[in-house]
């Protein structure tokens, strides 16, 4: 099973997959056609961020 996550290393965003201990940067939309970078980063050096930026917040 892939596991996709939403990440921040070195100061900017990025989405992957996470292997054992390491994650691995995608390029291009998460939802169409992404492909893998030669990035890699240690699970302990990444800040795991929400699953999506949401677009508005709507409160009652």
């Amino acid at each position: 099973m892939t596991f996709w996550l939403r990440f921040a290393a070195d100061g900017t965003e990025h989405f992957g997959t996470l292997e054992n201990a390491t994650v691995t940067t995608w390029s291009g939309d998460m939802f169409a056609d992404p492909q893998p970078t030669q990035r890699h980063y240690p699970l302990d050096a990444v800040r795991i961020l929400t699953p999506c930026r949401p677009s508005k917040m709507i409160g009652l």
